[in-house]
C-alpha cells in the first residue's frame, strides 16, 4: 500500500505542475478572485480553491521532502503531511455541499452535465 500512497504522489506532482504551467500557454486560467464584479459566492469558490491549491502544494512539497530529503526533516514532514488530510476533507465537504446547493437551487442539471461532461445547460 504504500509504495501506491508514493507512486501516486508522483503523478499527482506531475498533474498539479502541469495546472500551474498550462496558464502560460493561455490554457485553464487561474481567476482573480479580487475582481470587484465577483458576487460573494464567486469570491468564496475562488478563495475555497486557492486554498485547497495551496493546500496540495504543502502535501506534495512535503511528500517529496520525505521521499528525498534529510532524515532530520522526516519526522515534522511526516506530520505536516499527515495533517494534510483534513484539509483535503473539508473541501470534499465544501464542494460536494456547493454542488447540491447549485443543483437543487440556480444551476439545475449540474450534476449530470458533470457526469456527461457537457457543457451547454440542456
Amino acid at each position: 500500500m504504500w509504495n501506491w500512497h508514493i507512486y501516486l504522489g508522483y503523478v499527482l506532482t506531475g498533474l498539479f505542475s502541469l495546472r500551474f504551467i498550462l496558464p502560460l500557454f493561455g490554457h485553464m486560467k487561474f481567476q482573480n478572485p479580487f475582481g470587484k464584479t465577483l458576487s460573494i459566492k464567486e469570491k468564496f469558490q475562488k478563495w475555497t480553491y486557492l486554498i485547497f491549491y495551496f493546500g496540495v502544494v504543502i502535501s506534495l512539497i512535503t511528500g517529496l521532502i520525505i521521499e528525498f530529503g534529510s532524515k532530520e526533516l522526516k519526522k515534522p514532514m511526516e506530520d505536516i503531511h499527515v495533517f494534510g488530510i483534513y484539509y483535503l476533507i473539508g473541501f470534499i465537504v465544501i464542494h460536494l455541499a456547493g454542488v447540491f446547493i447549485a443543483e437543487f437551487t440556480n444551476q439545475k442539471g449540474i450534476i449530470s452535465r458533470i457526469l456527461s461532461g457537457s457543457k451547454n445547460k440542456n
